[in-house]
């Protein structure tokens, strides 16, 4: 495998350790009948704890970070997807709000 499908992999296997910082953080929440994080607003205020909430898990060794990411990756990854999760869950949506 490239390096560069691993590092891919090694980024998609920390998204769930990032949307508990983000939780931790009080940036969002994860839909209570589907596994879709909710992200309304990602506040610059809320992303800076949720970097620092980041960093001192990593320093605590309760997130371990893969060898091809670094600190700062992890803390783009939060930022991500902070700002691309749905401000409200899609599944719920299609199903609460459909015309049939």
């Amino acid at each position: 495998m490239g390096a560069a499908k691993e590092a891919m992999l090694q980024r998609e296997g920390m998204t769930h350790d990032a949307v508990e910082v983000l939780k931790a953080a009080g940036l969002g929440k994860t839909c209570e009948y589907h596994d879709v994080f909710i992200c309304e607003f990602p506040d610059e205020d809320l992303l800076k704890e949720a970097y620092k909430i980041a960093n001192a898990r990593i320093t605590k060794g309760e997130i371990g970070l893969p060898s091809m990411m670094s600190r700062r990756d992890f803390t783009d990854l939060i930022k991500e997807m902070a700002e691309n999760s749905p401000d409200e869950c899609p599944d719920c949506d299609r199903i609460f709000n459909s015309d049939d």
